[in-house]
């Protein structure tokens, strides 16, 4: 029997595909399956993706999922993507304009990273844009996904070059990185390292049959590596902060140390 509606919560789940949200109302148990169980979460999207293909998001039309769709054991509604956004080219620009101005603020460790997105939507709302911190997180990973697509195919030797009306300011951004930036390359060692380039490389820019799971996987995979990239860099600033306290701490005894050698002249 399906949970009662306040039992529920709410979940919602990208399309790595078309970068389509999904939210659909699980009851708890679900939503603790969905959040460690990869084929699960992959049978709920596509079983959203099937009910959004038969109910037109345009007029009013039941909420409830047809129970035929739904996976065994399945109690869940699925809804189409309420006010999905489509954004424009002024509205991605400031988006990555505000990323930079703020990006400190995703590495400082003071805060989560779902209030800093917060924090940038309500800057964009300021400006008459209708987006939330959600909406501005899953588009800021579609274009470094993209952005990550295309410096990959450019580095390929071969390969016609791919321009694209972000670059340059993704370069400015993440240029530094070490998820973008090639390995360096001299002597005796060029052609095997671009044959394990290539061989990289044609790992990452897969025919378009992969399966909807693995593009799952890649999208998580994809935040599992932010993850780790953000606490890398929280890290590395705990560890500058640290160095300049004990620095500021050494001066601090060898001012007292002088003070006292003058006292005792």
């Amino acid at each position: 029997m399906a949970a009662p509606v306040e039992d529920m919560e709410e979940v919602v789940l990208v399309d790595a595909e078309t970068n389509e949200n999904f939210k659909m109302l699980l009851s708890k148990e679900d939503v603790i399956r969905v959040r460690s169980d990869l084929t699960f979460a992959t049978q709920l999207l596509q079983s959203a993706k099937d009910s959004a293909q038969q109910v037109d998001c345009t007029s009013p039309q039941p909420t409830t999922s047809n129970s035929n769709k739904k996976p065994d054991n399945l109690d869940t509604t699925v809804q189409c993507a309420e006010g999905a956004h489509a954004w424009t080219k002024q509205e991605t620009l400031l988006l990555l304009e505000l990323y930079r101005e703020h990006q400190t603020d995703f590495i400082s460790g003071k805060g989560t990273v779902k209030k800093h997105w917060n924090n940038i939507a309500k800057l964009m709302q300021e400006k008459g844009h209708d987006v939330n911190g959600f909406k501005c997180s899953t588009k800021f990973q579609s274009l470094k996904r993209t952005y990550k697509c295309i410096t990959d195919h450019n580095k390929k030797s071969g390969n016609n070059r791919k321009d694209w009306e972000y670059l340059q300011i993704m370069q400015e951004i993440f240029g530094d990185k070490p998820w973008v930036k090639p390995l360096a390359v001299a002597g005796s060692h060029l052609d095997e390292t671009e044959s394990e380039s290539d061989a990289k490389d044609e790992k990452e820019n897969l025919p378009e049959k992969v399966t909807k799971k693995g593009k799952i996987t890649a999208l998580i995979n994809d935040y599992i590596s932010f993850s780790k990239e953000e606490r890398a860099n929280r890290r590395e600033i705990r560890t500058k902060q640290h160095e300049e306290k004990l620095l500021a701490l050494k001066r601090l005894e060898n001012l007292l140390e002088k003070l006292v050698e003058k006292e005792n002249k």
